[in-house]
């Protein structure tokens, strides 16, 4: 078996914990004889190895690197978020990665840059697609259902139309999971991974 472990970043870049438990499974899989290979995204396209682990690092392909801190205004944003919804720019790359290291499994986490045209790309190569959800990136293009100081109550109308697409591609994954059940829960409620096991 081999899995490729997809994340928007990857060590040493950290923002959260979805960094550190993504490492943390990559490295534990790769200690139990497992080939593990990681894709993510940067500032460059490089193809490295860290603890073992290969690393396939691909230059973020969209309107700014959203991880630097800068304020952009909201017109940038959303065109970065349009961009974001459904980004193609990276399918010959990823191709040519599954040639090289031929997965058995693709198993996405955080997707932010990446977008869930990844998906596809998985389905067409007739790749088992299993994806942990981490945050709410499907729902919401800031990932956290929270505006004007609140949560979230319901969904608005930039996020229903943002989600579209999203939600479609989401009925091709074979295997769902998610860091609780309330955001597991959260997808399938919405109309999340109909056909996933869960």
């Amino acid at each position: 078996m081999k899995i490729l472990i997809v994340n928007t970043l990857y060590y040493p870049h950290k923002i959260g914990g979805a960094e550190i438990s993504v490492q943390s499974i990559a490295e534990g899989l790769q200690k139990k004889g497992i080939e593990v290979a990681v894709l993510t995204l940067g500032e460059r396209n490089e193809d490295l190895v860290s603890n073992n682990v290969p690393i396939y690092r691909l230059t973020l392909e969209n309107t700014f690197w959203p991880f630097d801190q800068i304020e952009r205004s909201k017109i940038d944003k959303l065109k970065w978020h349009i961009s974001d919804v459904y980004n193609s720019k990276y399918n010959k790359r990823i191709h040519e990665i599954i040639n090289v290291f031929n997965p058995t499994i693709i198993h996405t986490n955080n997707l932010t840059g990446f977008s869930v045209a990844i998906w596809d790309v998985a389905k067409e190569r007739g790749i088992k697609v299993v994806h942990t959800l981490r945050d709410y990136y499907l729902q919401c293009p800031k990932t956290n259902k929270f505006k004007k100081g609140s949560a979230c109550s319901t969904q608005c109308l930039e996020c229903k139309l943002l989600s579209k697409k999203k939600k479609n591609v989401s009925q091709k994954i074979d295997i769902v999971t998610g860091i609780s059940n309330s955001i597991l829960q959260s997808h399938i409620d919405q109309g999340y991974f109909k056909n996933a096991l869960k």
